[in-house]
């Protein structure tokens, strides 16, 4: 049966859109392409809809240019899309590296033009997840535009394609970045630190990310309008949600903690949030140090066990003293 040719695209440190043009696809690169659902629609139409299952073959619910997109979990450390026409026939292949724990692809509509975009995670991890992301040109076909790394895509009502990094429990980054055609391009990057004594709650800088010249904007406009743009404030009370099923973060769950210690500098240790944080030098300060830094009697047993050593210390230097007399007595009388 014959067959188009397909392109093959393997992420190996930095693949260019260029290198995509033009690459002719030989036997090995087809060996992975499934026979049965190039050779019958009804079998692709069989599969399951890629949100409602997890780590099986299964397909994009949406078509993108009258082209279903297939997902092939394969061997660990690879993702496989194969881009199926209504007839059967496999019109390319997307290869990527992945991590131990990728994604599901799927598609984001994030420049509001009509073409949807492809997001593959590569990579999930407890808060941030490495993508890949492709963009049809004007054939069609899928082009490799970039990477990102983050949480989750958003289009801002600026016309900016954003992307929010957990940083920290009171740290974050929003890439912003542009992608007028089939490239994605970074323009500026805004690192964002809770601080309750600062405007808004929040320290506020913007990194050239390599844009600022594409946005036209000088530096002091470059601060003032992407440390106001709406993503950079939401992730404050938002908390970053990794890829795995949308579910909080687990490294975000001490941000209000965070918050509370910082909003009350070491007045009291008698609030839960203190009682955390010194939770963690207790390991390595003996325990005469809590002794000395809380002589208060909130807690009963420590009450009574610095009582304990310090009246034992006590009858041990008063039994040394007794000692010491009682040699200077002898000496004397010898």
């Amino acid at each position: 049966m014959a067959r188009s040719s397909a392109v093959v695209i393997v992420l190996a440190g930095v693949v260019t859109a260029g290198s995509v043009a033009g690459c002719a696809s030989g036997p090995d690169a087809r060996t992975a392409a499934p026979q049965s659902l190039a050779a019958s629609s009804r079998a692709l139409a069989d599969l399951p809809i890629c949100d409602t299952v997890a780590a099986q073959e299964c397909r994009l619910g949406e078509k993108i240019g009258g082209a279903t997109l297939v997902v092939h979990p394969g061997a660990t450390g690879t993702v496989q899309l194969d881009v199926i026409d209504d007839a059967g026939t496999d019109k390319q292949t997307l290869t990527e590296m992945a991590g131990a724990a990728p994604g599901t692809p799927r598609l984001e509509d994030l420049t509001a033009d009509g073409r949807p975009t492809l997001v593959v995670p590569l990579d999930v991890g407890p808060v941030n997840t490495h993508y890949a992301v492709y963009r049809t040109d004007k054939a069609g076909r899928f082009v490799r535009a970039g990477e990102a790394g983050g949480t989750d895509f958003a289009r801002t009502d600026s016309g900016y394609i954003t992307i929010t990094a957990g940083q920290g429990p009171a740290d974050w980054s929003v890439a912003f970045f542009r992608m007028p055609d089939t490239q994605l391009l970074p323009v500026a990057t805004v690192r964002v630190h809770l601080h309750p004594e600062a405007p808004g709650g929040i320290d506020c800088t913007v990194t050239d990310g390599g844009g600022p010249v594409r946005s036209g904007l000088t530096d002091p406009q470059t601060t003032a309008q992407f440390c106001a743009e709406p993503a950079v404030h939401a992730a404050a009370t938002t908390p970053p949600r990794s890829d795995r099923g949308g579910k909080p973060a687990a490294a975000t769950t001490t941000v209000s903690s965070t918050t509370t210690v910082s909003a009350t500098p070491t007045t009291t240790a008698t609030t839960t949030t203190t009682t955390t944080v010194a939770a963690q030098p207790t390991t390595t300060t003996p325990e005469p140090v809590h002794a000395t830094t809380t002589p208060e009697t909130t807690s009963a047993p420590e009450t009574s066990a610095t009582s304990a050593d310090s009246a034992g210390a006590d009858t041990a230097d008063t039994a040394s003293t007794t000692a010491a007399d009682s040699s200077d007595t002898t000496d004397t009388q010898r």
